[in-house]
């Protein structure tokens, strides 16, 4: 601004200014440790109770195994985050979920301190300098809005994933500050920790570091490209060769069982929409996206690109599968680093070729474009219009209930219908399979029952090949939670089965979906007996066995998005 010039930023304004930026950066973290406390005492995200179960097992030396019986399975995603849950159960003495809280959470307080040094150590401007500016860039807007710490208390891997490409970007711009043997090393060994934690990362893993060191153009630059590439290939393929003699395949289950060709007739395919997700980044990230668009010159561009095009790919391969359980973008976060370090970046070079007076006299157009385009880009028709051509899809007709209740079964909220199925299973004896869709919670508690995954996430049968009711029937469990009404198909085709309608026993909208109990288990009355005891405490003032089904036959009327309805012998 006018008659700011450097005595003045170096004064007393520039104190005020430095103590506000750190009382604002100190409150930022202050709303994340409250993050925290409001989750408390456990995680409330099922899917992240598979790592305790795969924990559990891997501590009673049965290796990556789902199931009691040792089989090895390529269920959980992150298996460094594995291993980072199965040290917390060794060594904390606290309940499961509050060691998935404090993990996930403690993992991202590091991680966001990680990017402050990454970020403190790469800029070079006047103003940059000073630490409490850098931190007053980067931390209020994503401690503030949902994305960052909503995902910090799932329990889930999103921020070991987030802090990897922390330590990938830090070592990347070390290499491209002092092109060196050490420097490279580390460049690749970090390449290799980030495609380890989850697979979707290889391809920044790979092309940061690639652009990173084309734009620098260090001496014997493609020496140092080839000799990256081909330490970032050794790493690949041990770590491929790791996993295919371990579990037979090279990607999680979850890679196969969430495309579009297995998830064929999942009525929820839009709750989980990609380009809403895409848009709760950019809202997120609002600061940097206008710090790129009103700063980037030509001098500093081919810097934003090497931070823009990576997670662009990235994100562009995520439209081949469909992001289930994705809430508050998780799949989305941990790659917000490249938008907060590559902005900082950018404005850096901006502030330290103009000088901190000439940000304040920008051309006002390109924050009118960059103001039009944000909001054009967060048009509800985008994501509406995407969902209406690719994510649509009503399931098969329903299959129909007959039961002699006068009304279906009232509903239970989510967790407390979690949490009772859970305490429900905790009573069985041990003895006895059972088959699931929604068992992460459930089947933490009672990591000694086997458990057939029915989503294909835990068990690579139904995550291999087609779903088929038949090897359902074949396993015969002793007791089948019939999947969430969403996989339309499969609850389908495991009610019209015969086996299942002259073997089992079906409460219908029994814990929301509907319980089967297998007629000729041995252990069938005292399942039963269990089963009415725990329900009595649910559904209190209900007669369970009016839910009990009478008949179940195919409607060919129409799909209505559920996969079975309910009717009574009343009506």
């Amino acid at each position: 601004m006018p008659g700011m010039n450097d005595e003045t930023i170096a004064g007393r304004p520039k104190r005020w200014a430095c103590r506000a930026c750190a009382l604002l950066v100190a409150a930022a973290f202050a709303g994340y440790v409250l993050v925290l406390y409001d989750a408390m005492p456990e995680s409330t995200f099922d899917d992240a109770y598979m790592f305790v179960r795969y924990a559990v097992h891997f501590l009673e030396g049965k290796g990556i195994a789902w199931n009691p019986d040792g089989v090895q399975a390529f269920g959980a995603t992150s298996l460094p985050y594995l291993l980072l849950v199965a040290a917390g159960l060794k060594m904390l003495p606290l309940p499961a979920g509050t060691i998935l809280l404090l993990i996930s959470w403690g993992v991202g307080l590091v991680a966001l301190l990680g990017l402050w040094i990454v970020a403190a150590r790469n800029v070079e401007s006047r103003l940059l300098q000073n630490h409490a500016f850098v931190g007053a860039f980067l931390f209020p807007m994503i401690l503030v809005l949902n994305i960052f710490p909503m995902n910090a208390v799932t329990g889930m891997d999103t921020t070991l994933s987030f802090a990897s490409h922390v330590f990938l970007i830090g070592a990347t711009l070390s290499f491209c500050r002092q092109p060196r043997t050490a420097a490279l090393v580390a460049m690749v060994l970090a390449s290799g920790a980030a495609f380890a934690v989850r697979p979707e990362n290889a391809v920044c893993a790979l092309l940061l570091p690639v652009i990173c060191i084309a734009v620098r153009r260090p001496d014997g630059m493609r020496r140092w490209i080839v000799a990256f590439v081909a330490g970032f290939g050794l790493l690949f393929l041990l770590d491929g060769a790791f996993k295919y003699a371990l579990f037979g395949h090279f990607f999680p289950l979850g890679g196969h069982a969430k495309t579009f060709a297995a998830l064929a007739g999942y009525a929820g395919k839009g709750n989980w929409n990609h380009v809403a997700y895409l848009q709760d980044v950019l809202t997120n990230c609002m600061l940097f996206f206008f710090t790129l668009f009103v700063c980037v010159e030509r001098g500093s561009a081919p810097l934003a690109a090497a931070f823009i095009l990576p997670p662009l790919v990235t994100f562009t391969c995520f439209f081949s599968f469909i992001p289930v359980m994705g809430f508050d973008a998780r799949y989305y976060c941990p790659f917000l680093p490249y938008a907060m370090i590559g902005s900082l970046l950018v404005l850096d070079r901006f502030l330290g070729k103009q000088g901190e007076s000439r940000l304040w006299k920008r051309n006002a157009a390109r924050f009118a474009i960059a103001c039009v385009l944000f909001i054009g880009l967060q048009s509800s028709i985008l994501p509406e219009t995407f969902a209406r051509f690719a994510l649509h899809d009503r399931g098969v007709p329903p299959a129909r209930v007959i039961t002699n209740a006068a009304q279906p079964l009232a509903e239970l909220d989510f967790w407390r219908n979690i949490a009772g199925f859970s305490a429900f299973l905790q009573r069985l004896p041990r003895d006895i399979t059972v088959a699931a869709t929604e068992h992460g919670y459930a089947g933490a508690a009672s990591p000694d029952i086997p458990i057939i995954d029915l989503s294909g996430l835990n068990t690579s049968e139904y995550a291999l090949g087609e779903f088929s009711a038949d090897r359902v029937m074949e396993a015969k469990p002793d007791l089948i939670w019939l999947p969430h009404p969403d996989y339309t198909n499969r609850v389908k085709r495991i009610l019209l089965h015969p086996a299942f309608q002259g073997e089992y026993e079906l409460f219908a909208g029994a814990f929301n979906f509907g319980v089967a109990l297998a007629r000729n288990s041995h252990r069938y009355q005292e399942i039963r007996r269990t089963f009415l005891g725990v329900t009595s405490i649910l559904y209190p003032e209900t007669n369970m066995l009016e839910y009990i089904a009478k008949n179940i036959y195919e409607d060919d009327s129409g799909p209505d998005g559920l996969a079975s309805s309910t009717t009574s012998t009343r009506d």
